[in-house]
């Protein structure tokens, strides 16, 4: 899988030309939009999410000459969980043949509106599959463990199973920002309604949401919607909601008004 030619683009693009690439392709694959493009839209995201940024950029290039050059790649294989907990867990039930059985590790890929709401998900390991049940609220990064879903013993099916451990990937999305338990999100006005306050609707993922923009604001404010962020047990974040300024053709007759404004002496 090359993520330069998911994304449409040479390898020599620049970081501007990889988002306006990625934004192009989300919104035409986006769930909301277009049904039956779930995998293509997650495929998208993944590539944005390597090459969008320099960094994790530069390391997927030197792995794709050469696995090899990566200096953490032995450490990587060393300590990738897979192998050594499967190593342990095999050496230890041996020595005692009563210990649980191994753990499995997945990774499960969601999208960003089922870690708002949470989900349900169904797990398939090959010799057997089962469903969990996605609390709202988790993002990329989140581990969960569901306890005797795991491997037996292979010395000893009567002992309890192993667990299966799940690692949480939430896909990028192309209107909203996750930042901790926050939300963020762009709102685009003309200028004056941004001066002389107005109220806006926009989208959030529990719907319809209107915006009041206060008088006086500038582009560039940003309001804060309490409760309207990530949901958890520990409280919701807040909704963030940064202001930017749309500044469309003006006619004569506005100009010289703007004119006006700028010489009036108050």
């Amino acid at each position: 899988m090359n993520y330069y030619d998911i994304l449409g683009v040479p390898e020599h693009a620049t970081q501007d030309e990889i988002k306006k690439a990625y934004r192009k392709l989300a919104l035409q694959y986006h769930p909301d939009r277009n049904s039956g493009h779930d995998e293509k839209f997650k495929e998208v995201a993944l590539a944005y999410e390597t090459l969008g940024n320099e960094g994790s950029r530069q390391a997927y290039d030197a792995k794709r000459r050469d696995p090899f050059s990566d200096p953490n790649f032995f450490n990587n294989f060393q300590n990738s969980g897979n192998f050594s907990d499967l190593f342990e867990q095999m050496f230890g039930q041996r020595r005692n043949p009563n210990a649980k059985g191994p753990d499995v590790r997945v990774q499960l890929t969601l999208t960003f509106e089922e870690s708002y709401h949470g989900c349900r998900k169904n797990i398939d390991l090959g010799a057997g599959e089962f469903i969990v049940s996605i609390p709202s609220g988790v993002s990329t990064g989140s581990v969960l463990r569901v306890a005797g879903q795991g491997q037996n013993n292979p010395y000893n099916h009567q002992s309890p199973r192993g667990d299966v451990i799940i690692n949480i990937h939430v896909m990028p999305d192309p209107h909203f920002v996750v930042n901790g338990q926050d939300i963020w999100v762009d709102i685009f006005l003309d200028w004056w309604d941004i001066v002389l306050g107005s109220s806006v609707t926009i989208d959030h993922p529990s719907g319809k949401l209107s915006v009041k923009i206060p008088e006086g604001s500038r582009p560039g404010k940003i309001l804060r919607i309490k409760d309207k962020g990530m949901q958890s047990r520990n409280g919701n974040g807040a909704l963030m909601c940064k202001i930017n300024a749309n500044y469309p053709e003006l006619n004569e007759t506005q100009i010289q008004l703007i004119k006006n404004i700028r010489d009036a002496k108050l």
